[in-house]
């Protein structure tokens, strides 16, 4: 987003960019059924999606501040609704177009500088139940990977949704943890992995399983195998005590610059 372009297109050159600490970014609306007039009904479809398909590409790579998934999920039938809630996300882009990610970060931390941390989010889809999952991890420091997405089927307890993100939390640990031994990077070992979730590190450290818990079998022997093994090592940590924005709940809900530092970033100087 460093060209004014992309942001040209989508109408939003009358952002403005602001860093008061008391502004929230995020501004929500009810866009009208006929929003969007300008575009015929046969382009709909493929607006929304290129759109879409460019805002995911930012929040993989530089912005963990945005949630595609929550816009994705309608990338099969949108309607005109659809597509000018999915216009605010440039245009939040435009006011925060001079922040970036820092490497050091500049935020301080009592965690260690090189973690992971796994949160999910039960039952948040009001329409199907479906919770979310998410991970970020920080190198010396500084946020490398974060996401963020819904889990494929519902969860019957917020225990077994933490635990099905624990998974997924440590195949992206495996292979940061390849990376930087390969590259001959510093690499804790065992690599401290944070949730928040009690029960969930007691059954991801214990060889238990429970009547409650004996149909997450799988993901349990996956999960124990690699703490067994020394390469990992899960830590339970109440997310309040961890820092605003830091919660991994919070990546792609970032409200104002207070959070948005919280990931190490701060204003580029360009």
């Amino acid at each position: 987003m460093g060209s004014r372009g992309p942001v040209n297109q989508y109408d939003s050159v009358h952002c403005f960019h602001s860093l008061n600490h008391t502004i929230r970014y995020t501004v929500v609306f009810l866009p009208a059924p006929n929003a969007c007039s300008e575009i015929p009904d046969n382009k709909i479809l493929i607006s929304y999606q290129h759109l879409v398909g460019s805002i995911t590409y930012l929040a993989i790579c530089t912005r963990p501040d945005i949630l595609p998934m929550a816009l994705g999920q309608f990338n099969a039938a949108p309607s005109r609704a659809h597509l000018a809630c999915a216009k605010g996300v440039p245009q939040y882009l435009a006011g925060t177009v001079h922040l970036s990610l820092q490497f050091p970060s500049p935020v301080s931390s009592s965690l260690p500088s090189t973690r992971g941390l796994s949160d999910a989010d039960w039952a948040s889809d009001e329409k199907d139940r479906k919770s979310i999952s998410g991970y970020c991890f920080y190198f010396l420091g500084s946020l490398v990977s974060w996401s963020s997405q819904k889990q494929q089927t519902v969860s019957t307890s917020s225990t077994e949704s933490e635990y099905y993100t624990l998974t997924n939390t440590i195949k992206e640990a495996i292979s940061l943890t390849l990376f930087l031994s390969l590259t001959k990077l510093p690499l804790p070992i065992p690599f401290p992995i944070f949730c928040d979730n009690q029960s969930t590190c007691t059954i991801a450290n214990t060889d238990t399983i429970s009547s409650q818990t004996k149909h997450i079998d799988v993901c349990h022997h996956f999960i124990h195998q690699h703490i067994n093994d020394g390469i990992f090592n899960t830590i339970w940590i109440p997310m309040s005590n961890i820092g605003a924005g830091q919660s991994v709940r919070s990546c792609g809900k970032a409200r104002n610059r207070v959070e948005l530092a919280s990931y190490g970033t701060e204003q580029a100087m360009i």
